[in-house]
């Protein structure tokens, strides 16, 4: 039986504008940085990420009203941010607009011609320096807690635990701020005290370590609010954590973002069951973390291959790629060499 292609697509929309479709496409491309290697037959090229689609979009109206539904649409098309976009082959994405054209022709009455061109929604921008990235997420974290005490007023069985047991690990165990608030957690244990406890974590803890730890101990969903919301707070705890990390290179901050990306994606996914300021507040967070780490990447030094004819000291290998000998423990520890006096031929090191 053949497909009834009349019925196979989508009606399309934008901000809940509909519109008939003549063609949709959609390009895409890689980020590629090439870092050539001197005096060697080849390259190091990384993978810095997609860049957003984009969508090119002939769209029309007709009818009667065609006049009245072309200028409803040109009015959502001049709004400023993203809005909801529905293509009849893409189906729904978070898109903005980046340019359009009306046309309308006398001999052809009841019908309005557009062209639009989509880019699809990235992440929240980030209004300050790397630098202040984490101060301004622990503020933002602090100031979504209302709004999660809302729904749930106490934490969820075993939020104490996870969050007690890291004290040791991230140097936290004589701090004032982090004992203050782990004594009111224990007095009273509610879901602003634990996001408080957690910002202190966020903030103040050995940000190297505290990271996978966060990571790994985010518990899983169970359709309560109490664990939504200790999800939702310990993922805004890990994107204060991720940027105050400093990483050694681009490739250390790219395969951070990654890492993040996985983790948080699946808090992002079920914060809207929680609610849709929920939804908003930890994409905001979240997505300023991933940009403070894109931005952290650019920054550094990408990693390249080193290749000797023999076996030298690291202390050589360092004067002779920086010019600095002191630099040694870098190349033994990326490289993960037990006796630095026989480094390998083949090794990794960042650029000079």
């Amino acid at each position: 039986m053949a497909r009834n292609w009349l019925h196979a697509f989508r009606p399309a929309s934008f901000r809940g504008v509909p519109f008939k479709v003549d063609a949709e496409d959609i390009s895409g491309a890689r980020r590629l940085s090439v870092s050539p290697i001197a005096y060697a037959e080849t390259s190091v090229i990384e993978d810095m990420g997609r860049d957003p689609q984009r969508f090119g979009v002939a769209a029309y109206v007709t009818g009667d009203l065609a006049d009245a539904a072309a200028l409803a649409l040109a009015a959502m098309l001049d709004r400023k941010g993203p809005g909801t976009l529905v293509l009849p082959m893409r189906g729904a994405l978070r898109a903005r607009v980046e340019g359009w054209r009306l046309t309308r022709v006398k001999d052809r009455a009841g019908l309005v011609r557009f062209d639009i061109g989509f880019i699809e929604e990235g992440l929240a921008a980030v209004p300050f320096l790397p630098s202040f990235a984490a101060g301004a997420l622990g503020a933002a974290l602090a100031a979504g807690v209302p709004m999660l005490a809302l729904r749930a007023g106490l934490a969820a069985a075993g939020a104490v635990t996870r969050i007690a047991g890291i004290a040791g690990a991230v140097g936290l165990a004589g701090n004032a701020a982090w004992l203050a608030a782990q004594a009111a957690l224990a007095e009273a244990a509610t879901v602003a005290n634990l996001a408080e406890a957690w910002r202190i974590a966020a903030l103040r803890g050995a940000a190297g370590e505290l990271a996978p730890i966060v990571a790994a101990s985010i518990p899983a969903a169970d359709a309560t609010v109490e664990t939504d919301a200790e999800r939702l707070v310990m993922a805004a705890a890990l994107s204060v954590a991720v940027v105050r990390v400093d990483y050694p290179s681009r490739r250390d901050a790219m395969q951070a973002r990654e890492r993040f990306a996985r983790t948080v994606a699946p808090v992002i996914e079920t914060a809207g069951d929680f609610s849709d300021e929920a939804f908003a507040w930890i994409s905001g967070i979240s997505g300023e973390a991933a940009l403070a780490l894109s931005r952290a990447a650019a920054d550094k030094a990408p990693v390249v291959r080193v290749e000797t004819n023999l076996s030298l000291p690291s202390t050589v290998l360092a004067y002779r790629l920086y010019g600095d000998a002191t630099r040694a423990g870098e190349l033994v520890e990326r490289n993960g060499v037990r006796t630095p006096v026989f480094m390998p031929v083949v090794l990794e090191a960042l650029a000079p």
